[in-house]
């Protein structure tokens, strides 16, 4: 069995904001962007200027779809398949925009001490490939030999940008990048910010597939109320192990029961660890929440694939961002910086 990150059904029941508000609200869904569906949806609002600044966050979104495409390239721009294609060969030329998101890439890459790695490319592309063959009726894991010498090619300092050309490259010709564990939330915390600078100050919610990125509070209360599904029963729509309020911040989830592949009657999911090559088993999901979408989308993966302990050393050096932990046997860990942001189950 094949669960894919398009069964909207579980998409939209991942972490499902509950929009707390009498008056009337718009949505707009977007299904062709980062291979996820995308809403955008306002508490409260005219209807011109909800069109209005939807288009804008729709050309927010292709521009940062384009950019972070590793299987596609576009007319007229550099991406990140145009930057693996050129791996071992030359340096690229990158937009703004695709340049700072590396920079901070590897920023995090330091912070958690490798545990959310955008080099990650030759390991996951063996996992993917498994994945599919699945999909088509072949029923084949990565082999230990395949995974020793695609853990050979994961260096993050195989990525060298140039400031000054503002240029990427990656050094290693069987290196390539794969920015799934950072990517979207990047991109939602970019929208949010271009929203910003047109006026939008409040009534927002962004999902780009379960993360979420909300701008102010609905025009009735002080904050949005956001669920964390129980992953035991979250593809049922299963019901909420915590409600969380929501104002100007993020949330964002990693799980084991969002994206996997079963044979013979295990399953392997695609949160993979560095260190193993493997599917982490921890835990079967790991919330944040902080003020940055992108950093909350690295931290989920980060501290996915670490111990308990030690996501709690990386996140008491990251002011504003908690999380919870949930275990396989149910049992859920909260730390210290969600505690205030808790309603009820």
């Amino acid at each position: 069995m094949v669960k894919k990150i398009g069964v909207l059904s579980l998409l939209l029941s991942l972490l499902l904001p509950v929009l707390t508000s009498c008056g009337a609200e718009r949505e707009k869904i977007y299904y062709q962007y980062f291979d996820t569906v995308i809403t955008v949806s306002v508490t409260y609002g005219g209807a011109r200027a909800f069109e209005k600044n939807t288009a804008a966050a729709e050309e927010e979104i292709a521009k940062y779809h384009k950019l972070f495409d590793i299987y596609h390239e576009y007319s007229g721009v550099n991406n990140l398949c145009t930057v693996n294609r050129a791996a071992g060969k030359t340096a690229v030329p990158i937009d703004t925009e695709l340049y700072d998101f590396l920079v901070q890439a590897k920023n995090l890459y330091a912070q958690t001490n490798g545990h959310m790695n955008v080099m990650m490319g030759a390991v996951t592309s063996l996992w993917n490939k498994a994945r599919d063959n699945v999909a088509s009726g072949a029923s084949a894991l990565p082999t230990e030999t395949a995974l020793a010498e695609a853990k050979k090619h994961i260096a993050i300092d195989s990525l060298v940008l140039d400031a000054e050309s503002q240029t990427a490259y990656i050094s290693d010709p069987a290196a390539s990048l794969d920015v799934g564990a950072f990517g979207k939330g990047y991109a939602a915390e970019r929208v949010s910010e271009h929203l910003v600078s047109l006026g939008v100050d409040g009534g927002y919610v962004l999902d780009f597939g379960g993360n979420l990125r909300v701008i102010g509070a609905p025009h009735d209360r002080e904050y949005f109320t956001a669920g964390i599904h129980d992953p035991r029963t979250a593809e049922n729509s299963g019901k909420h192990v915590l409600r969380l309020s929501m104002k100007n911040n993020a949330l964002v989830t990693s799980g084991s029961y969002i994206r996997y592949f079963e044979i013979a009657g295990k399953r392997y999911h695609h949160l993979i660890d560095p260190e193993t090559g493997y599917p982490a088993s921890t835990f079967t999901s790991v919330s944040i929440l902080g003020p940055d979408s992108g950093v909350c989308d690295a931290l989920s993966t980060a501290l996915f694939v670490m111990t308990q302990e030690e996501g709690e050393i990386l996140l008491d050096s990251m002011e504003g961002y908690g999380a919870v932990w949930i275990y396989p046997d149910g049992e859920i860990v909260k730390s210290d910086g969600v505690e205030p942001y808790i309603l009820s189950k």
